[in-house]
This record gives structure tokens, C-alpha cells and sequence, in this order.
């Protein structure tokens, strides 16, 4: 049996499922990386955002893309009340102050523990005045 045909085939599922591993990936490296958080909750959502997919073309008929479209902003919806139930209570009310020492701090490069230094990069446009209304922005969620 030749597998010659197969292997353009193959090439695009390896690009695929690469695309899909460095999607959770980025979302990882930004939870963790920026927030300290550590955030398992992306696979899981993956997982279902992907079965639920399979479940509307396979069950319903629909054309997986079309599946897809239809099922992304219900997960979209599901992470979003996750992270308002769980993860934004976490990092709500920090201390004001805390919280400009630390955004000077990665704007002057005395804090660089993102592993991307995406923070870093982040704060460099900040005015100090910026800084104050974010601070207070943040602690009072």
C-alpha cells in the first residue's frame, strides 16, 4: 500500500493539532505567567468546547465548522463565569498600593518573572498617572 497521498494529509493534522496545543499553551503562559494564578481550567474547557463540537456534527448533522461557530461563545460564556466565580475573587481587593509598587516595579524592569516578559512590555506605555488610576481601578473590583 502506497502512503505517499497520505502525507500532505498528515502534514495538515500535525499543523492543526500544533495550532491547537500552542492556543492552550499562549492561554496558560498568560494566566500563569501574569497573574500567578495557576489556571487548569483552559484543558478542561478545551475538552468540552471539543466534544460538544463533535457532539453537534455527529448527533445534530451540522457541518463541524458550523458546530464549532455555535458552540465557541457558549464555552466563551462557561469560562467567563468561571473565572467570575472563581478566579476574580481570588485577585480582587488587593491594596492599592501593592498594586502600583508592583506595576513600577515590571515598568522599570525590578520585577521580571514573566517568562515571555509580556508584562514588562505591557506597563512601558503606563504614565504614572496611569499606573495610579489602574491600581485603584483594580483594588476596588
Amino acid at each position: 500500500m502506497d502512503l505517499l497521498p497520505l502525507l500532505p494529509q498528515a502534514l495538515a493534522d500535525g499543523i492543526l493539532l500544533g495550532g491547537v496545543y500552542a492556543i492552550v499553551a499562549v492561554g496558560l503562559t498568560m494566566t500563569f505567567g501574569v497573574l500567578r494564578i495557576v489556571n487548569f481550567a483552559h484543558g478542561d474547557f478545551l475538552a468540552v468546547g471539543l466534544y460538544l463540537t463533535y457532539l453537534g456534527a455527529a448527533l445534530l448533522g451540522l457541518d463541524p465548522y458550523l458546530s464549532l461557530v455555535l458552540v465557541l461563545p457558549l464555552v466563551t460564556l462557561a469560562a467567563a463565569f468561571t473565572y467570575k466565580l472563581l478566579v476574580a475573587p481570588v485577585i480582587k481587593g488587593q491594596e492599592r498600593l501593592y498594586l502600583e509598587k508592583q506595576l513600577h516595579d515590571w515598568r522599570t524592569g525590578e520585577r521580571n518573572n514573566a517568562a515571555d516578559g509580556a508584562m514588562g512590555q505591557a506597563v512601558q506605555a503606563l504614565t504614572d498617572r496611569d499606573i495610579e488610576a489602574l491600581a485603584a481601578y483594580l483594588s476596588g473590583l
